[in-house]
């Protein structure tokens, strides 16, 4: 059966009930029997318990409610309706997200614009840092170049002027020693060839300083500031020091300045002019008095066996200077800073003792 219906049935029973419940009990029990028609149709009914108006409670007690009926056509309108507007929602949700995504797009674009500029920004003044390193590096080339040019080129040219000036000293000596006369006064060493006098009084005074035993050697000897000629034309240069016992110039002996002891301006300017003056001493005492002394020991001269013990003549004389000022006085010929073997102290000590 349709809603109508059930709903009729139901409002009669509801009738029949209320009618009963009002009838008197009396008039009840002795009334005849009243016929209810049977419903042969079931219907939803609404049940509702029975209370007393004593029972103090005015709120209803219905545990059953039937909503009000709409017919299909407002549902199925009402579900259109429902169904447009989530549609319309589901639009609006889809618009808003695409926007969103849109607006996100728009934005991550423009971060990755941004740090494509920064970087692009980055990698400009880099490379302007980079151009500007490289081109004062090249400023900084060309400069040290340059200064490393003209230092070379200060060097040339000292190195020429000085190797000019050394020739024409060079050229100097030689024309004064081909010039060198042969009639020097004996004595006077002024008139000697290759006299240069400038250091006269420090090279006599270091012969004045000599140990006494080197002096004995000095009678007769003369003490000259100067190049030596022979010395000169055999080496080209000025030497330190000379002992000239025959008085020889550039290729003869025999001159005015026989037993002489020179030593040049070159020696002095180096600082070694102790060290020189022992050194010609030596030779000086060698030829004038160890010459003459004999050992008794051996039987040679005390000349002899110094110059077999020390190997020479000149390492014999580099040996006296060590004795007197030590072993590192300048030895040209043993080495500076070679000391005395103990043979070598021993043959000066008896030399010096003895003769």
């Amino acid at each position: 059966m349709n809603k109508n219906t059930a709903l009729i049935s139901a409002l009669f029973v509801a009738i029949l009930i209320v009618t009963t419940a009002c009838i008197p009990q009396g008039a009840i029990n002795s009334a005849p029997a009243v016929s209810v028609p049977q419903i042969v149709e079931t219907t939803e009914v609404v049940v509702e318990e029975a209370h007393s108006d004593h029972d103090g409670h005015d709120h209803s007690h219905e545990e059953y409610v039937t909503t009000p009926e709409v017919s299909e056509e407002e549902i199925a309108a009402t579900a259109a309706a429902k169904a447009e507007e989530a549609r319309i929602a589901a639009e609006a949700a889809a618009e808003e997200a695409a926007r969103q995504a849109q607006i996100a797009a728009e934005q991550e674009a423009q971060r990755q614009a941004e740090a494509e500029a920064e970087a692009e920004e980055a990698a400009r003044i880099q490379a302007e840092q980079a151009a500007a390193q490289a081109a004062a590096d090249k400023e900084a080339a060309r400069v040290a170049a340059e200064q490393e040019a003209a230092r070379v080129a200060a060097e040339q040219e000292a190195q020429r002027q000085a190797e000019a000036a050394a020739e024409a000293q060079r050229q100097a000596e030689a024309e004064a020693a081909a010039a060198c006369k042969t009639d020097a006064v004996h004595g006077v060493i002024t008139s000697y060839c290759g006299y240069e006098g400038t250091y006269q009084s420090q090279v006599q005074a270091a012969a004045d300083a000599l140990p006494a035993e080197l002096k004995t050697a000095f009678v007769d000897v003369e003490i000259v500031n100067g190049c030596h000629p022979n010395a000169f034309a055999s080496m080209g240069r000025c030497v330190y020091g000379v002992w000239d016992s025959a008085g020889w110039d550039a290729d003869t002996h025999g001159n005015a300045w026989s037993r002489s002891l020179w030593v040049s301006n070159r020696g002095v300017e180096s600082g070694r002019l102790t060290d020189i003056m022992v050194h010609e001493a030596g030779h000086a005492y060698s030829f004038n008095i160890a010459r003459n002394c004999v050992n008794e020991d051996t039987g040679n001269t005390y000349r002899e066996d110094a110059r077999i013990i020390f190997g020479g003549e000149e390492p014999f004389a580099d040996g006296i200077t060590a004795y007197y000022n030590g072993a590192g006085a300048f030895q040209n010929y043993r080495g500076t800073g070679t000391a005395l073997s103990v043979a070598e102290t021993d043959i000066l000590e008896k030399m010096f003792s003895s003769c």
